[in-house]
């Protein structure tokens, strides 16, 4: 990719054309169906009360999205402070390694800071080992003491 400066964003209503094909990108990538339509984007992202946030990158002059990051917030936790939790981070294949990974995740980091959040916390598929040397070098750090867990039978 040529050196152009990265961008990072909030999206707006022009990207949730691309928003949505970088999520769908992402579910094909770990293996499960993305219920979320572009309306749903608009309406829990864009919408009075927004449920999460989505910053998207791209280079300068560009209108083409080469990530995104998805977070939203949990806003009591038992330090009175909220926690930020990334809940999608994707980059494009074939922009994979030019720093727009690192540039969302820096920019992530930045909004929790910013939002006095106590924490940022998020998931790896167990598989993905890029994404953990990438959030290791990024200076995270695998949860020792708690596990997730899920119920399906809602």
């Amino acid at each position: 990719m040529p050196a152009t400066a990265i961008a990072v964003r909030p999206f707006t209503r022009p990207d949730v054309p691309q928003l949505h094909d970088l999520m769908l990108a992402l579910a094909d990538f770990e293996g499960y169906d993305l219920a979320v339509t572009p309306d749903d984007i608009i309406k829990r992202g864009l919408g009075t009360s927004p449920q999460f946030e989505a910053l998207v990158a791209h280079r300068e002059g560009s209108d083409m999205l080469l990530g995104m990051a998805v977070t939203y917030l949990i806003p009591y936790t038992y330090s009175l402070k909220p926690t930020m939790v990334l809940k999608e981070l994707y980059v494009t294949e074939e922009a994979r390694g030019a720093g727009v990974g690192e540039a969302l995740f820096n920019a992530v980091k930045a909004r929790a800071a910013a939002g006095d959040c106590g924490q940022l916390i998020w998931t790896v598929v167990p598989w993905n080992e890029k994404a953990k040397l990438f959030y290791a070098k990024l200076g995270g750090r695998p949860e020792e003491q708690w596990q997730s867990w899920v119920c399906d039978a809602l």
